[in-house]
């Protein structure tokens, strides 16, 4: 088995936080939702559980952007997962 893979899917934590991430911007229900990512409802349910419950691992201090310009007046808006919004403007 492949280092942090969960053994079935061969997803690993990133891609279940991630599409945990999609799920919870969706709108759909988890039923709808698992159908369209070809998942089962209670692997969502158990990745969504497992996610919450243990404590979250620190980010890197840093990312590295390119191919990013910036203007004298900006917006920058990240999605951070569970709901919450980084906005940054400049102008």
């Amino acid at each position: 088995m492949a280092k942090g893979t969960n053994g079935t899917s061969g997803r690993t934590r990133p891609d279940w936080e991630a599409l945990i991430a999609k799920y919870e911007r969706s709108g759909l229900s988890r039923k709808r939702f698992c159908e369209q990512a070809s998942i089962s409802v209670s692997s969502l349910d158990y990745w969504r559980q497992r996610l919450r419950s243990e404590p979250r691992r620190r980010a890197a201090a840093f990312i590295e952007l390119s191919g990013v310009t910036a203007s004298p007046g900006w917006d920058v808006e990240l999605e951070l997962g569970g709901g919450a919004v980084l906005r940054l403007r400049r102008g």
